[in-house]
């Protein structure tokens, strides 16, 4: 099989296996994957394996380059990661759901692109090199502007002013480089902002909220379980062991 997107895996049971270029991965359970499908590959499973799947293409990288540059299946997580725990969470809370809302799918949309940050991280220079040279300067900017007033309220227009251009401009430079919204870019900073607080200093829940501009703690426990899948002060146990 082949086709012009990247397949995530999450399995929940052993007993299944892809081959990817006469090479034979074992999916192990609770164990995240990538397989990027445009490679010629196959897969088989030993008795019944409970599993959940998400194909995503992202556009906005040059997919031939993205197609020479990625030519393996790479683990991004194992049990017990962050990561892996945030999928199970969505993949509980979507599975025990009639219909899902748009929280349900917007924790989705989270993961998916959390999967994705890891895995470019893991390529390495392999991933930077598909991104134009005058991206990370067009952002730089930004990103600088945001962390000097992150427990400031960032609509829309302070951003676009910060970053020279119209609010439309903005939505625009967002989308192709990134591939989200100014609004959801910014959620996933702060919310990455006070993970890192969380792992790394004492301040109280409240006070990493507020650092980040996540508002009261009520506020901020909805919003950073919607992204990583549980509240700030259960991340924090786990980060800290």
């Amino acid at each position: 099989m082949t086709a012009p997107t990247w397949r995530l895996y999450l399995n929940l049971d052993d007993g299944a296996e892809v081959w990817v270029r006469g090479s034979c991965t074992r999916l192990r359970a609770g164990h995240l994957y990538c397989i990027p499908a445009w490679l010629r590959w196959r897969a088989r499973c030993q008795g019944a394996v409970r599993h959940v799947n998400a194909m995503v293409d992202l556009p906005s990288l040059p997919r031939e380059r993205v197609m020479s540059t990625c030519q393996e299946v790479v683990e991004l997580t194992r049990p017990g990661d962050p990561l892996q725990l945030a999928w199970l969470a969505s993949v509980t809370s979507q599975a025990g759901a009639d219909l899902a809302d748009a929280s349900l799918i917007a924790q989705g949309h989270a993961v998916v692109w959390a999967a994705f940050a890891r895995l470019f991280e893991l390529l390495g220079e392999r991933m930077a090199e598909l991104v134009p040279a005058d991206s990370g300067q067009r952002f730089e900017a930004l990103r600088h502007f945001v962390e000097q007033h992150l427990d400031q309220p960032l609509p829309r227009a302070a951003l676009a002013r910060a970053s020279g251009c119209s609010e439309a401009e903005l939505a625009r430079r967002f989308a192709r480089g990134l591939g989200t919204s100014p609004a959801l870019w910014l959620r996933d900073f702060r919310v990455a902002r006070a993970a890192e607080l969380l792992r790394t200093t004492d301040l109280a829940v409240e006070a990493v909220g507020d650092r980040c501009g996540l508002g009261d703690r009520s506020r901020f426990s909805k919003v950073f379980a919607r992204v990583v899948g549980s509240g700030p002060a259960a991340y924090r146990r786990r980060a800290k062991g």
